[in-house]
């Protein structure tokens, strides 16, 4: 009887042992953003000596090969190059805003100081231009990025674009500086003193940007009665083509004011874009002046923006939007 009992007791363990046992299993998940910002690195200039050297006397101070002062110089202002450098692997948009100030019986001249002045006249200017190494800045050929500082509050805007990055090198990006100018040689009342002193006082300020590629267009309004033309603007190789030894065209296009909610699509044919129908490696967008009679109306300076979407001449094409800024210059009708 004893054999018997164990031997139902040993087979119920075996079933309880093979029925399967029903649980509820339960978890959580949390979502983090992780945000891609860019972080500013970037070296703003804190002093910069400006050298009044009114009656052309060698410099005689501590020359820095590459400053853009050279030892026995005699230019009646001098002054070392100063940089800003960006090492931001973004765009940034540096904003600076100058206010010269004279002292003694000094007072700034909107227009070169010329020999025999009799006044205690200063005419400084500021010489700047953007690159991607500190050199001494120089005026381009219309002198367009050169500014006359005077006691009134002036605004100057720069775009830098990414710093490169090489392993661990970064190389940056640079907005050169210089002051120069001319002053008067032979006052009249009252010779040049250490009293007579003129400064520019300068603030900075940086913010990373969308990497919009600006393009220059100038767009001549035609005469009263003339056809209006067309706008051209020559855009460069797609920077986010796929393939870059890919041909591509351009399949849709889109233009308006920055900011506008509703952007103008113009059709992707060989009347509008000059690489349109075919594949090719053609960089010439033409609008058709029939879309920019209401846009460009008046002489002045206007901005667009436009969207230009590329396919790539590969087996798995893939369109790809790239965005410009145009800064078109509208001259008057002639």
């Amino acid at each position: 009887m004893k054999k018997l009992v164990s031997l139902i007791l040993a087979l119920a363990m075996c079933f309880a042992l093979g029925v399967p046992a029903f649980a509820t299993q339960e978890g959580e998940m949390a979502t983090e953003i992780k945000h891609q910002i860019p972080t500013l690195t970037i070296t703003f200039p804190t002093t910069s000596d400006i050298v009044l050297n009114p009656y052309r006397m060698k410099y005689e101070g501590t020359v820095t090969a590459g400053s853009g002062i050279e030892a026995n110089d005699r230019f009646q202002i001098m002054n070392a190059k100063f940089s800003i450098e960006s090492k931001t692997l973004s765009s940034v948009k540096v904003t600076a805003t100058f206010t010269g100030e004279v002292g003694g019986e000094a007072e700034f001249s909107s227009t070169p100081v010329l020999p025999g002045d009799t006044g205690k006249k200063v005419n400084l200017k500021l010489t700047h231009k953007t690159g991607n190494t500190a050199t001494v800045p120089t005026a381009d050929a219309t002198n367009s990025n050169v500014m006359t500082i005077s006691d009134s509050e002036q605004t100057k805007e720069w775009t830098l674009p990414p710093a490169t990055k090489s392993g661990n090198n970064v190389t940056g990006q640079y907005i050169n500086m210089q002051f120069s100018g001319t002053c008067s040689d032979t006052p009249a009342d009252s010779p040049w003193t250490s009293d007579d002193t003129v400064s520019c006082g300068i603030t900075f300020e940086a913010i990373p940007v969308t990497d919009i590629p600006m393009i220059p267009v100038t767009y001549q309004l035609p005469a009263s009665g003339a056809a209006a033309p067309d706008i051209t603007f020559d855009t460069g190789t797609p920077t986010d083509a796929k393939s870059s030894g890919a041909d591509w065209k351009v399949v849709s296009f889109d233009y308006g004011a920055p900011g506008a909610t509703n952007m103008t699509t113009v059709p992707a044919s060989g009347a509008s874009l000059d690489n349109a129908t075919a594949w090719s490696n053609g960089k010439t967008v033409t609008i058709k002046a029939a879309d920019l009679t209401t846009a460009l109306a008046s002489a002045g300076t206007t901005k667009m923006v436009v969207t230009l979407s590329y396919k790539d001449n590969t087996t798995a094409a893939t369109v790809q939007t790239v965005q410009y800024e145009l800064k078109v210059t509208v001259l008057a009708a002639t």
